[in-house]
């Protein structure tokens, strides 16, 4: 019974994680989707941030799931033991009851602590990814904004270029036609 107490501790603490780091992606997303910009660009950074995320979710998950099934294994505990398999439990002697009970106590602290450490990593680099995403979509608008704005100026300079060159010709024609023809 010890053991089934364990595992489930294990499976609630790993899902506690996981729905925690999702609540924080959640958050982190709800504030991108209000700071940037409205149309296109909101939505394809809502979508770059959101899949980063769930990629470090499933890749914490799986970090935190590793170490703590060597932990288990380490103390010698085990996932395949079931409550009403009473002869295993009649067959233990108290003092080794006691020491599973030290054991799990134990485990269940280093589980603790790998998970704490895991959440603290994830919560740290989902902020770090929010920002960069953000300052990267930021900076690209920038040079975009940037380029399009000084093809606008040039296209408009070449144009008024034009029209002046054409409307210089048309002037100066007849100017040098009536010349000519003074002069005759």
């Amino acid at each position: 019974m010890f053991i089934i107490s364990l595992h489930v501790i294990v499976v609630v603490v790993v899902v506690a994680a996981a729905v925690v780091v999702a609540a924080v992606v959640v958050i982190v997303v709800i504030v991108v989707v209000a700071i940037a910009a409205a149309g296109a660009v909101a939505v394809v950074v809502v979508v770059v941030i959101v899949t980063i995320e769930v990629v470090i979710v499933v890749v914490a998950v799986i970090v935190v799931v590793v170490p703590v099934s060597s932990i288990i294994r380490a103390h010698g505990l085990s996932y395949h033991v079931y409550a009403d398999d009473m002869e295993i439990y009649n067959s233990v002697a108290p003092s080794e009851i006691s020491s599973l009970v030290m054991s799990m106590q134990s485990c269940v602290k280093e589980i603790v602590v790998v998970v704490v450490v895991a959440a603290a990593i994830v919560v740290v680099v989902a902020i770090v990814v929010v920002i960069v995403v953000v300052v990267v979509v930021s900076v690209v608008l920038v040079i975009i904004v940037v380029v399009v704005v000084e093809a606008i100026t040039a296209a408009v300079v070449v144009l008024v270029a034009v029209v002046l060159e054409e409307e210089a010709v048309v002037v100066v024609v007849p100017s040098i036609v009536d010349n000519d023809s003074y002069r005759t």
